[in-house]
C-alpha cells in the first residue's frame, strides 16, 4: 500500500480549487483540501503539523 499524499490548493476562484482538484483527485492515494484565501491555508498548514502537506498549490495574487 502506497503512502497517501496531501495537496493543499489554495485560490480565491472557487472555480479555479474545483478545476485543480478534480485534476489531482484522479492521481492515486491522494487527499486533497482546499482553502479560499491566504489566511485560511496558514490555519490548514497549522491544524496537522504530524501529517504536513507533500504539495501546496497557491493562487499568489489573493485579497487576504
Amino acid at each position: 500500500m502506497s503512502p497517501t499524499r496531501r495537496i493543499l490548493i489554495v485560490d480565491d476562484s472557487a472555480v479555479m480549487r474545483l478545476l485543480l482538484a478534480y485534476a489531482v483527485r484522479r492521481l492515486p492515494d491522494v487527499v486533497v483540501d482546499q482553502a479560499e484565501n491566504g489566511l485560511a491555508a496558514l490555519k490548514a498548514l497549522r491544524a496537522t503539523p504530524a501529517q504536513p502537506y507533500n504539495l501546496v498549490l497557491l493562487d499568489i495574487n489573493m485579497p487576504i
